[in-house]
């Protein structure tokens, strides 16, 4: 994901015929800030990340065994310390 050159390149090379992005960047504010539940429409559209988020969960929505799963801290393998695995080694 930090090296967009490097994952442009891999796709133009393997010519894959679906793409899951399963990644997202974290920043403050976050959304827990806005006390939304899981049953609340998003109300946030200005990002091509948020915009696509809602859409495919409400798609998902039709699929009464399909969980929506999301990992509230960033997950990486260079142990910041918002990183979700330095988190809970301490």
């Amino acid at each position: 994901m930090q090296n967009r050159e490097a994952v442009a390149a891999e796709l133009d090379e393997i010519k894959p015929t679906h793409v899951l992005n399963a990644a997202g960047v974290t920043g403050r504010p976050n959304v827990d800030w806005f006390g939304f539940t899981e049953e609340d429409e998003a109300n946030f559209d200005k990002s091509w990340y948020s915009k696509t988020k809602g859409m495919v969960e409400q798609m998902l929505k039709v699929y009464e065994h399909t969980l929506v799963l999301r990992v509230r801290m960033p997950i990486s393998d260079d142990l910041s310390p918002r990183n979700f695995i330095t988190k809970i080694m301490k």
